[in-house]
């Protein structure tokens, strides 16, 4: 069971990625009032700089942030969604190409944002 900052509870269910060198850092499913969430444990630097992200770019809807988080135990959660946007396109042969070509364009101008600011990105979130 994990208590976040905002007094809310959520109960790990299982374990979404396993993390190779230490479990403490393993990405969980998680629940709270009947709705599943993302947690994820992070090293001490990377939460302090997930804040920050979330502080600098709290005007923009185009990236994907915490939710709530742990600072005692530097855990953030994140809303939980079923697939990503590119399982969505391969699993749907008939999405819109108009639709495609605005998630790509809504993703390119948050990597410019976030590259304006001199920020950096590896890999996807969870």
């Amino acid at each position: 069971m994990l208590f976040d900052c905002s007094g809310r509870a959520y109960k790990c269910e299982q374990v979404l990625h396993s993390h190779p060198k230490n479990r403490a850092f393993d990405v969980y499913l998680a629940r709270c009032e009947n709705k599943s969430y993302v947690v994820k444990r992070l090293t001490p630097d990377v939460f302090k700089q997930s804040l920050q992200l979330k502080i600098e770019f709290a005007d923009t809807h185009r990236l994907p942030m915490h939710i709530d988080y742990n600072k005692e135990e530097h855990t953030l959660v994140y809303e939980y969604f079923r697939n990503d946007l590119l399982s969505l396109v391969k699993d749907n042969p008939n999405f819109p190409l108009a639709a495609r070509k605005q998630i790509l364009w809504e993703a390119g101008k948050a990597l410019k944002k976030l590259h304006a600011r001199n920020w950096i990105h590896v890999g996807r979130p969870p």
